[in-house]
């Protein structure tokens, strides 16, 4: 296959989206889309029930400080990524169903955390480094042009969640 050049006279390549090799990859199907983000939307939705049970009764005033704020941010990511599969589907969305009984599981025994190590755990070991890892792997592997507005709140979302993630 020959490679075309095109010269764009020092403006971004489509925009500044991303480069005509990235358009032409195939991406994902509206429908895997949507799937992935109703998932990413589950999760988001109960890591904020989870700051939110466990807001009052823990003793660390620096994990309620970190509680509140990421309650508050993953409020918004919630709300962007239902906002964005409205966008992509006509009623019902079904946000609120359990995508995988396994994952249904772990959010569950994770609101059940007895104490702060738990929790901690929980959260910031186990449930939001594997969510930034799923939302790296969607920006990835969808079509950065045809699925910009997703890519955009998943880049968001991404920023905010991996700042959560231990180093």
């Amino acid at each position: 296959m020959e490679r075309v050049t095109i010269n764009n006279l020092g403006i971004p390549s489509l925009g500044g989206v991303c480069s005509y090799e990235e358009a032409c990859n195939p991406g994902y199907s509206v429908e895997h889309s949507v799937n992935l983000l109703r998932r990413y939307n589950f999760i988001e939705t109960r890591l904020n029930e989870i700051a939110a049970a466990h807001l009052t009764h823990t003793p660390e005033w620096e994990v309620k400080c970190a509680l509140s704020y990421h309650l508050w941010l993953d409020s918004q990511h919630s709300a962007a990524l239902r906002a964005r599969v409205a966008e992509m589907r006509a009623p019902p969305l079904h946000l609120d169903r359990v995508p995988d009984p396994k994952l249904g599981v772990l959010l569950d025994e994770t609101i059940r955390a007895e104490n702060t190590v738990e929790l901690l755990v929980g959260v910031y070991r186990v449930i939001k480094p594997e969510l930034v890892r799923a939302l790296h792997k969607h920006l990835d592997e969808t079509n950065l042009l045809v699925d910009q507005p997703t890519c955009r709140i998943l880049k968001w979302n991404l920023q905010e969640e991996a700042e959560h993630c231990p180093r």
